[in-house]
């Protein structure tokens, strides 16, 4: 896999970020990662951000960025994407009381196709990241397939999280082949063959990473994002990842 394409999800090193940023990063880098996706700013400025991650010669190239403030300040949120320099402004995660009912579902994607033109008048792709909540029917529906059918693929993005896809009861292989082309980002975690299938690097658990693989390229697939939600030994577990990625 080409190095520029491999990411890594900061919110898999949360905790040692949280504790020592630049040495964090700086094992980051040394890894080989020379891109990252954003999940907060640690108390800095967007800038202040972005320089600390060029001293390290990282690039974020997404982030994720609460719904609540695309949709309380979409200004700052675009701004401070481009102080970061990122392609991508993905919503993270949408809350139990905005996902109850169809009517909601349908409210959601038009938010999003409203926040994914006013992205793409700041030259920002904008777009979602799934859980397994998504797959959960809901009178009739679920809020994946809202989000599939009634989002324009021009103007929101999916972030395909191959695992917690996974979780939810979806064929992740399937999903890109049925929809080619709508997931420029992926979340790279397998899935333990165990009975409580906890996410594990790529390559130690059940997805089939060749398959996955060979189908992303033929969408010209952006980003091939490294997280995990609960690491074990956190940098071992990424450098594990980062070598199963490199071999693919």
């Amino acid at each position: 896999m080409d190095n520029d394409k491999i990411s890594l999800q900061m919110y898999t090193v949360r905790e040692k970020a949280g504790q020592d940023l630049d040495g964090t990063l700086q094992k980051i880098a040394e890894i080989g990662y020379r891109n990252v996706e954003l999940a907060g700013l640690y108390g800095l400025t967007a800038s202040e951000l972005n320089t600390r991650l060029a001293n390290y010669g990282l690039k974020a190239k997404s982030a994720h960025v609460q719904f609540a403030l695309f949709e309380s300040d979409p200004a700052q949120a675009f701004a401070d994407m481009h102080a970061l320099g990122c392609e991508y402004a993905i919503v993270p995660f949408l809350a139990p009381d905005r996902r109850q009912t169809r009517a909601q579902l349908e409210e959601v994607a038009a938010t999003l196709n409203r926040l994914g033109e006013q992205a793409k008048a700041e030259n920002l792709q904008f777009g979602y990241h799934n859980h397994a909540f998504e797959f959960d029917k809901v009178e009739g529906t679920s809020l994946f397939e809202t989000l599939i059918n009634q989002t324009d693929p021009e103007l929101v993005k999916l972030e395909l999280d191959l695992y917690w896809a996974t979780t939810g009861g979806a064929d992740a292989l399937g999903l890109l082949k049925q929809y080619p082309g709508r997931f420029p980002l992926l979340h790279m975690k397998d899935m333990a063959a165990t009975e409580d299938r906890v996410d594990l690097p790529v390559g130690q658990g059940i997805l089939p990473w060749k398959e996955i693989y060979a189908q992303a390229e033929t969408t010209n697939t952006a980003y091939y994002v490294v997280e995990m939600d609960r690491p074990r030994i956190v940098f071992d577990d990424i450098t594990d990842s980062y070598k199963a990625l490199q071999e693919l």
